[in-house]
């Protein structure tokens, strides 16, 4: 009987060994993925303020001409919006090229409105760290996966002036 009970010793170091990388897995996929989403309600929120910014413009009276922002404006705009907020674990920065031109395409409804349509869309490819890391040390070689992460706003060019 005795032998029986010192038999049984170690069993819980070797039950949490095999259950540890499990539990990393679930706890450092529910952290990546956290960020992913943190990320895309970025990127969205960045693209409906890229879209304003766009599109709220204001025409100058001693002129009379409209002071839009520029395709460069609005991806400066854009590119200081989202590394203020953006969260990452990897070196990758988001830069001026995610970040497509404002197009402008003819805007019409049924009530005989017409204007401007000014759209941004933002793509960002986020590469997995910790999860693709983790991953790849549980199967053995190596996993980097990516996710392609983008968001798009149409918005009505409004002109601000008297």
């Amino acid at each position: 009987m005795r032998k029986i009970t010192n038999a049984t010793r170690g069993t819980a170091a070797i039950e949490f060994a095999i259950v540890l990388p499990l539990l990393l897995a679930i706890v450092f996929g529910i952290i990546e993925f956290g960020a992913v989403l943190y990320n895309q309600a970025v990127i969205t929120n960045a693209s409906r303020e890229a879209a304003r910014f766009s599109a709220a413009f204001y025409t100058n009276p001693a002129n009379a001409t409209a002071a839009q922002p520029t395709c460069a404006d609005v991806q400066n705009y854009v590119v200081s919006y989202v590394n203020t907020y953006f969260l990452s674990f990897t070196s990758s920065s988001f830069n001026a090229s995610n970040v497509s031109c404002p197009t402008t395409t003819p805007y019409h409804d049924y009530t005989g409105l017409a204007g401007v349509v000014s759209t941004i869309r933002i793509q960002y490819q986020y590469n997995f760290m910790l999860f693709g890391n983790l991953m790849g040390l549980l199967t053995g070689g190596a996993w980097a996966p990516s996710l392609t992460l983008s968001a798009q706003t149409a918005m009505r060019a409004e002109d601000q002036g008297p």
